[in-house]
């Protein structure tokens, strides 16, 4: 008889044992992390497509001058995104998820979101910046 019960404390236990190291618990997943180099004429990506997730995007100036890097999430393609209504010199943000603000050449800023699967758009939108071709679209899967 007292070999019984422990052999059932010891199953119990295994039980608790195995319920507290997450069984059938979810794990987070994890970040992608994705370089953007801007230039003085382009943005570019280290990936062109990533899952669908936490992203952390590290922005990096490699211009002569101030950049930013906004993101946009729009079906639109990333060379039709509309003027912006007040000043004709940037791009309408509508639909901005994230962005760095301008920061200077050298200098990297990071930012990181929960990305659905979908089109994005990312742009430099300092004044006329879009306009020499710093825009590039970006896949979730």
């Amino acid at each position: 008889m007292a070999r019984i019960a422990r052999i059932g404390a010891m199953l119990a236990a295994a039980a608790i044992f195995a319920a507290a190291c997450g069984g059938g618990a979810a794990t987070p997943s994890a970040t992608t992390t994705v370089t953007a180099t801007l230039t003085d004429t382009g943005i570019a990506l280290s990936e062109s497509a990533i899952p669908a997730g936490k992203v952390t995007f590290q922005v990096v100036n490699k211009g002569t001058v101030l950049h930013s890097l906004v993101l946009l999430k729009t079906d639109l393609p990333h060379d039709k995104i509309p003027a912006d209504a007040k000043d004709a010199s940037k791009v309408s943000e509508t639909g901005s998820l994230a962005a760095t603000g301008s920061f200077g050449v050298g200098e990297t800023k990071t930012f990181t979101r929960d990305l659905a699967a979908g089109s994005y758009v990312l742009i430099c939108n300092e004044p006329a910046h879009y306009i020499v071709g710093m825009h590039l679209g970006l896949v979730v899967k």
